[in-house]
């Protein structure tokens, strides 16, 4: 509900001070870009701002003044949505990235927040902020009838995925009903604001709890992390060439094309004989651009888990390769050289392909 008034702003900012957090995310914080130099000495530490107007949207990233940082670039949207800074906190590198997510079903603004998340090429990622949606309705939810947003919440559930990101607080916590926002008459309840962290993180995740609101409808979140034990996690996903040769991929992605085409095509197709219309022609019930969005989205995921099943294989073939080769050496003879030697080769051209296709997959 912003804090752009004096007091407010003041007494806020000795709440959180009072809570002796590392660092701060704040969102919806109606501050002007005129006001950020008072508002920097008003906090007395080191901040970064997306502002946009007195009335509406706006973020901020506080730092404490015990706390060892250095940002190294930062990016913004126009709007005042979200604010993503690349920083080594403690001498660790990542990506934290604050969102404030319209109070509309915006797939797209999501899908570029995840693209200008890319930009910054760190492995860890640390996002949060109020998403206005939910991830699971069955829990998140109090007394709602229908689900908000929820082209949206698929595209972010998507991403989730995709990139393999957490919600710490659902890890610690499977089956627990808390909420972050709430509104009398009717009552209603919801759990739009979380953290999302990605795998190299959530292995030194303590705590995540959601504590009470102060001077606001929705509560604090805090998340406690053991930055001097994070250890090197995956890489940013990047397509594996090599799978162009290979017809069970190709098959596997040209029907996922015609399932994609099927599911948005208008219903006067004959879905049996879609593909033998033309792809200019074909009228889905989605517009060009968001029916594109969702094709690439899609094809990148079928990639992903394609990818993972081949690794796999070709890892199980491996094992099998050496079973065999150390049973041969237990019993071996003159006579069996030849077939040691086969294998031997087999083994190296089999580890190889398993090598090449793990940088591919690791870009």
């Amino acid at each position: 509900q912003g804090a752009n008034n004096i007091g407010k702003r003041i007494d806020l900012f000795q709440h959180l001070k009072e809570q002796k957090s590392d660092i701060y995310c704040l969102v919806d914080t109606h501050f002007t870009q005129q006001d950020q130099n008072l508002i920097r000495s008003q906090w007395e530490f080191d901040c970064s701002f997306n502002s946009y107007s007195s009335n509406s949207r706006g973020i901020a990233i506080l730092f404490n003044n015990t706390t060892e940082h250095k940002i190294h670039k930062q990016l913004k949207d126009a709007q005042g949505n979200y604010l993503i800074v690349d920083v080594s906190v403690q001498s660790k590198r990542l990506t934290l990235a604050a969102v404030y997510g319209p109070n509309l079903d915006s797939p797209q603004f999501f899908k570029s927040f995840f693209e200008e998340i890319d930009k910054i090429e760190n492995e860890s990622v640390i996002i949060c902020g109020d998403f206005n949606l939910v991830l699971d309705p069955k829990l998140d939810y109090y007394n709602y009838k229908h689900i908000n947003n929820r082209k949206a919440r698929q595209l972010v559930l998507d991403e989730i995925e995709i990139r393999n990101l957490k919600d710490p607080f659902r890890l610690l916590s499977p089956l627990q009903r808390r909420y972050t926002w709430r509104r009398k008459n009717p009552l209603q309840q919801a759990r739009l604001d979380f953290f999302l962290v990605s795998d190299d993180i959530q292995q030194n995740v303590i705590r995540c709890n959601i504590g009470i609101s102060y001077r606001s409808d929705h509560s604090m979140v805090t998340l406690e992390i053991n930055f001097f034990d994070i250890k090197k996690g995956k890489s940013l996903w990047k397509h594996n060439n090599s799978l162009l040769s290979d017809m069970e991929y190709i098959n596997t992605i040209n029907n996922k094309i015609k399932d994609i085409k099927q599911q948005y095509a208008l219903p006067v197709y004959n879905y049996d004989n879609i593909n033998d219309v033309p792809d200019d022609e074909i009228q889905f019930v989605i517009d060009d651009q968001l029916f594109l969005d969702t094709l690439l989205m899609e094809l990148r995921g079928k990639s992903i888990s394609f990818s993972s099943f081949r690794r796999k294989q070709t890892d199980k073939n491996e094992q099998e390769i050496i079973r065999k080769i150390k049973s041969i050496e237990e019993n071996l003879t003159e006579s069996k050289q030849d077939e040691l030697d086969s294998d031997l080769e087999k083994l190296i051209h089999e580890k190889m392909k398993g090598m090449f296709l793990g940088q591919q997959l690791n870009g």
